[in-house]
């Protein structure tokens, strides 16, 4: 088990993490150690945390895109027990796969793909890669109510850059190992369209932040692998990152620009400076930024949309002036006024895609 965080108690101790990419706990005291992971005992592709509960001490809490919440109290002897549950009302079947792909390393890379998944529909494919964050399943009504209750599909691909599989997972993509990340989603967004859970047509690939730099980075290797492209709040530009404070602290993870790493490893995936591997003039693309962001400023965006159109690319801008960070609006009605922006574009776009069939993938279209 991969430990990402642990609670000490009196008599016992709780540890967090991850068994083969899946979320677990385990519970250590006087009778032994108990683990418990997802797909076994908590629900598949779920996500796990504790909160503290005033009647039971710490409790469980497990939550997916399918699942708003349920809960479970360890017990005295060291076991679990569900104490409440939050369904959603789907009107749809929804349910949980994992597929496993093959980088081009031979590395395995587990995606948790959420949805009917009973026949190709378009598919939300969320990635991030970076910095030790794991990818992890959440409840959205949103997402629930506007996406998969729709019939669509969303995909989790856990690539390099997280901590899925500890430190190591996270250390393979860092400075020179950057490009894995973009070649695990290569990998796995082919794989989802092998397996006929969606086609190229219907293949919308989303990061947020560092992931919005993967989708970026990974579009401009290959520009057919999706049609959609949604980047939020993006970072585009890592030419200049050791002038401001803030983003001085991204080096450990793309390298020094001051001195060889930008031009050895960093050119190759910064997406403002990369040379565009065919056309982007058959993609859409969204791109959302807030000009008050302390984390990304709103100039990784524009430099991003110049670049886009001068590509001929077709691109849907928010550039919200609104008091915000790079969590989004300051007021949780901007915030949310936002958030519809973002799923009235989605919904319409896939709308578009809803009815194509799934296509045999081309002969030789794996080839790098």
């Amino acid at each position: 088990m991969f430990v990402s965080w642990r609670i000490r108690e009196k008599k016992r101790e709780i540890y967090g993490g991850w068994i083969d990419a899946n979320c677990a706990i385990a519970i250590l005291d006087d009778r032994g150690v108990r683990t418990y992971q997802a797909g076994e005992f908590f629900p598949p592709g779920c996500f796990i945390e504790p909160v503290e509960d005033s009647i039971h001490g710490w409790v469980m809490r497990v939550s997916s895109f399918l699942l708003p919440e349920v809960q479970f109290a360890i017990e005295a002897d060291g076991s679990l027990a569900e104490i409440s549950s939050t369904p959603y009302p789907f009107s749809v079947s929804v349910k949980h796969r994992r597929i496993n792909s093959v980088s081009t390393d031979g590395t395995r890379i587990p995606v948790d793909c959420y949805g009917e998944l009973e026949q190709c529909s378009p598919t939300f494919v969320h990635v991030y890669g970076g910095f030790g964050k794991s990818n992890t399943s959440f409840f959205s009504s949103q997402i629930a109510s506007r996406w998969l209750d729709q019939g669509f599909n969303i995909a989790l691909i856990h690539t390099r850059g997280g901590a899925e599989y500890g430190t190591a997972w996270h250390e393979q993509a860092r400075l020179q190992g950057r490009a894995l990340v973009r070649y695990d989603v290569e990998s796995a967004i082919h794989t989802l369209q092998d397996q006929k859970v969606c086609t190229p047509q219907q293949t919308f690939l989303h990061g947020m932040s560092h992931g919005a730099l993967v989708v970026a980075s990974t579009a401009m290797h290959s520009p057919s692998l999706a049609s959609n492209y949604l980047c939020r709040v993006p970072i585009a530009n890592t030419r200049n990152i050791h002038i401001d404070d803030l983003s001085h602290k991204w080096i450990t993870e793309y390298g020094d620009s001051r001195v060889s790493d930008w031009e050895a490893f960093m050119k190759k995936e910064d997406p403002i400076a990369v040379s565009i591997n065919g056309s982007l003039k058959d993609t859409a693309w969204f791109i959302s930024a807030y000009v008050d962001d302390e984390v990304t400023p709103v100039s990784h965006a524009d430099l991003l949309v110049e670049k886009l159109r001068a590509n001929l690319a077709a691109v849907t801008y928010y550039r919200y002036s609104s008091p915000g960070t790079h969590q989004g609006a300051v007021s949780s009605q901007v915030r949310q006024e936002h958030s519809d922006q973002f799923w009235d574009y989605l919904t319409t776009q896939a709308g578009k895609t809803n009815k194509l069939l799934c296509e045999p993938a081309l002969a030789g279209s794996h080839a790098r």
